[in-house]
This record gives structure tokens, sequence and C-alpha cells, in this order.
């Protein structure tokens, strides 16, 4: 076979692993019969995986902790001591595998014995083992790269790099303990507590940025709680104080000093909940220092809340949220989080990685500020960036409301530079649209209390045609380009993402319009003017309802692949 024929059908037999890796991922039971036909050019080489996996599966199953997710970490069982009663039955080169201790998309981590060293140790593989693609190699030898060049207490150590029978590994220490992902299931830990634990990490961040090294998937799975002995005063420590944290998993670690990469540009890899807007987008060169800084921020936030700044059933409405919206204020999700340690959490999730702080070392002295009860230098957002965020966090009611303050603003001028001031016309005008303003925010609260419930956002939807077409109905004619007012509403009300509230803005705009037609029988002349606004109306209400449909196929489709 010539070299181009090969390379065709290694990348045809890599994707369909792959293929049936996703299924699995998603909890699904791939049909391999399925998967065959759909590549008979490398059938057999498949059914050669699919059999080979079947056994190692097999061999695997009953050394399965409970625990079944990678991101659990590399060690949640208590060691054993005697190696008979781990029940060893089978050997990866010189390692004794006793027990898997989770797995993920690409990796799975074992309890094993060095049968050399005879110690226990964590031992990390590729899940695909031999047929592992090029991609997936070279980002398990960029962890194994970026973490060995480390030497941190606060970052999880590389006793060995090899490959047995084609099977790349990576042997760590066993650490345990649980990781903060699953300490973050019992709920928010106090903001001391928080600002002491961030502040070991942000020093194990600072050092590996001192080494040319950016995680770029820093999050709480990632993170180990290894028991702490006692304080320097020779108490015992509780709560999270009792516990000393090591970063984990550098998979997605990038060197400063590495001209290639290994995630192309737009190529999205990572925790939507925990990674930067820059990195969201797929701007894999514009992704430095301020990547983990952003990340560390989530994790305070995490902390301080018991959730992640974003979540969403749906990877891709996570990062469509990562992209566009703010996340809400600590203080609002969680009662009694100090204000300078919320300002310190909100420049480090700042959309602009300039607006963050500038190295790990900054945030650090920040946070030994807040424990100092001293002022962090991060301090309360201006008037405009407090603004900023508002938008971003409330864009339909701030569109409403500078919408609507434009006009009350002109109107207010117009009254009082008009030599012949009608104070009827205008007190109408104004009282309208103050109600609609007023009408607005009662809305937006409604939906605030009711975030699973649409009726809120319809009966928004339905407010607003009546009440433009009761400013419209008051206006002096002729009315003119202020009937696009209709137009205008039925565009934004795609920013909701739902294809029936579409169709309904569609239809309560035409029947505001057909309303303002009878209050004001002079606008439907000539006729033909009046038909072109409605059809217009109906066609925009058309292509932007096709549009969020497609929008929301595709965002189903990237959701079930589960992005990252």
């Amino acid at each position: 076979m010539n070299e181009p024929a090969a390379s065709v059908s290694s990348g045809r037999l890599e994707a369909a692993v792959a293929e049936f890796f996703e299924s699995l991922e998603r909890g699904q039971s791939p049909d391999r019969g399925a998967l065959l036909s759909r590549y008979p050019d490398v059938a057999g080489e498949l059914a050669e995986f699919l059999a080979d996996h079947d056994r190692l599966d097999a061999l695997a199953r009953p050394l399965r902790a409970p625990t079944p997710a990678l991101d659990v970490t590399i060690a949640s069982q208590p060691a054993a001591s005697d190696r008979s009663a781990e029940g060893t039955t089978w050997q990866i080169g010189d390692y004794d595998v006793l027990s898997e201790l989770g797995r993920g998309g690409m990796g799975v981590v074992y309890r094993a014995r060095h049968r050399s060293l005879n110690r226990t140790v964590a031992l990390k593989t590729i899940l695909a083992g031999q047929l592992a693609s090029s991609d997936d190699r070279s980002r398990f030898q960029a962890e194994a790269v970026a973490a060995a060049r480390l030497s941190h207490p606060g970052i999880v150590a590389i006793y060995e790099v090899g490959e047995a029978a084609g099977q790349p590994y990576i042997s760590m220490p066993l650490i345990e303990g649980q990781s903060l992902a699953k300490r973050l299931e019992a709920g928010p830990v106090s903001p001391h507590e928080a600002a002491r634990l961030l502040r070991k990490l942000v020093a194990a961040v600072a050092y590996a940025h001192s080494q040319g090294v950016i995680h770029r998937d820093l999050k709480p799975a990632n993170i180990l709680l290894a028991p702490a002995s006692k304080s320097d005063a020779g108490q015992q420590l509780a709560g999270l104080d009792a516990y000393e944290p090591r970063i984990t998993d550098f998979g997605l670690a990038k060197r400063l000093d590495d001209e290639g990469h290994l995630t192309a540009s737009g190529q999205i890899l990572g925790t939507p909940s925990y990674m930067p807007p820059e990195q969201a987008s797929g701007r894999v060169h514009a992704i430095g220092q301020a990547a983990d800084i952003y990340s560390l921020g989530a994790i305070l936030y995490a902390l301080l809340t018991g959730r992640p700044p974003f979540q969403s059933e749906n990877p891709v409405e996570v990062l469509l949220q990562v992209l566009e919206s703010e996340p809400p204020l600590p203080s609002r999700v969680q009662a009694g989080v100090p204000r300078e340690l919320e300002w310190i959490c909100l420049k480090c999730l700042e959309k602009n990685p300039a607006d963050r702080y500038a190295t790990a070392v900054d945030l650090g002295l920040d946070l030994d500020r807040f424990l100092r009860h001293e002022p962090p230098s991060a301090g309360q957002a201006t008037v405009v960036h407090r603004l900023r965020r508002w938008i971003r966090r409330q864009p339909v009611l701030a569109g409403h409301a500078i919408g609507l303050a434009v006009p009350l603003s002109i109107a207010q001028v117009v009254f009082v530079l008009h030599p012949g001031r009608d104070f009827v016309y205008h007190a109408k005008i104004t009282g309208t649209l103050v109600a609609w303003l007023v009408f607005s925010f009662a809305f937006r609260w409604l939906i605030d209390r009711r975030p699973r419930g649409w009726w809120p956002l319809y009966g928004w939807c339905a407010a607003d045609s009546l009440f433009l077409t009761a400013v419209l109905a008051v206006m002096v004619s002729p009315l003119g380009v202020f009937v696009s007012g209709y137009l205008l509403l039925i565009i934004t009300s795609a920013l909701a993402s739902r294809t029936r509230l579409v169709a309904f803005a569609t239809g309560s705009s035409i029947a505001g319009y057909l309303a303002l037609l009878l209050l004001r029988p002079e606008e439907s002349r000539p006729l033909h003017y009046a038909a072109l606004a409605i059809a217009t109306f109906v066609l925009a209400g058309l292509a932007l309802g096709y549009q969020v449909w497609r929008i929301g196929v595709l965002r189903e489709y990237y959701g079930e692949r589960n992005v990252g």
C-alpha cells in the first residue's frame, strides 16, 4: 500500500474509533454492525479493535471502583498494604494493575503497584491503547512533559513516563483523598476557607507560570485534596483547611516556549463551565496566563456558591454564556459573601484578559490582603464597569431600558424647547413610555422568579406589542419610520433562541399593527403600504424563525457530542 493510501486508512480507522468512544461517553451502546458498515474499508482492523476492547473491558470490569468518572480523581479509595488483597489480575509493563480509579474520554487511571520499587502508584494510560490517534498520543506526551518539568507541593508529580506493548503510561503518586469537585457536591464553603484554599492553588499556578507552563484546564475535578497533618501550632485542622490541594491533569497544558500547538485554531478543548472566553471561542493563540487566572476565579466562584459561574444541561449553552453573559453576583447566589472577595472573584472572571489580574502573583497578593482584612487592589468596579456587567447580565432588560430611555429623554427635550407645549399630549407619551419601562422590569422580575417557566417571556412579548401600539396611537401623524418598531420587536425575540417565541412575536406584532390601523385609519392609506408592512413582518418572522431552528439543531447536536 502506498503512503497516501495508508494515511487515509489510518485516518478512517481513527475516525471510527473516535465515534465508538463518543457513543460510550454519552452513555449509549454503540451499534457495532452499523459502525462496521459505515467504515467498510477498515472493517477488519476495526473488528480487531472492538474485540481487543471487549477483552480489555472484561479484564478491567472487576477492578473498577464505584466512582466511574475520571473527574473524581486519581485516588479515592484507601491504599491496601496487602497486595494479594487487592486482587491483581493483569500488568502494564513493570506495574501490577490493582483497581480502576476513574476514566474520561481519553484516559483511564488505575491504582497499580510498581513491582521494582514495591510502591502503590496512580497509573494513567490512554483509553484507546495501541489504536490511539496521533493527537491523543501527542496530548498524552505533552501532559507528561509539562508536569515532569514542575516540582511543587501543590502539583501532582510525575514518577515515570513509559510505554509497554504500545500502551503509553504515566506513573504518579497515589493521593489518598477526594477531588474538590466531590467536596463541592456537599455545597459551598465559608469565604475565608475558600480564600485560603485558593491562595494555595494560586501559589502552585504562579510557580507553573514561572516555569513557562499554562494548565488551561483548571477545574475542581482536577484538584485533589490530600489530607494535611496539623497546623504550624500543632492544632488539628478542620474543613478544607485540613487538606492540601494538588493540581493534576496537564493534558491540555501549553508550554510558552513551544512554538507548536496541539490544538488548532477554532478547536475547543476544556471544560466549558471553567474555561475563559478566549478558550471558549477557539482562539488558541490568544490563550495565555490570563486563562488560568480566569479558571481560578471560576473555582473561587464555585467555592463561594457551590456552583460554577455558568451552568446548563447543554455544553453549547454554557459556551454561549461564557462568551456573552455575566455570571450572577456570588453574593446574590450565596448570602454572606464579603464584597471584597466578590471583587477579587469578578476581576478574575472579566471577559477581556487585559482586565483580569496581570499575573497569578498579583491575584495571590490580593487574596493575602483579604485574609489580613485589608482592602484588595481589585476594588469596587466603576459605574461604567458595573453598567457594562449589568448589560451583559440582563441584555434584554438593558435593551428595553436603553431603548425606552432614549425616546423618553428626547420627549422631555422637545417638550421644553417647543414653543407651543401641549401638556396633555406630552403626558400621554411620557406616561405610556414610563409604564412600558415599569412593566419591563416587572416581567424581568417574574422571569428571574420562575427561571424554568416561559410564560412571563411570552407575556413580556405581548406587552411590548401592546405598549408600542399605544405609543404610536397617541403620536402625531405621519408615523412613517416609527412603524418599524414592530419589526424590531420580531428581531429581538430571536435572542431567546426559541422558534415559538419568534412566531408569537410575529403574530403579536401583526395584531398590534392591525389594531393601530383601526385606531388610526389614515395610516392604512395607501392600502398597499400597509399590506407591504405586514408582508415584511411575516417574512422577517419566517427568516428569523428558520435561523433560530437551525441554531437549535446545531446546539443539540454538539451538546450531545459534549464539547471538550
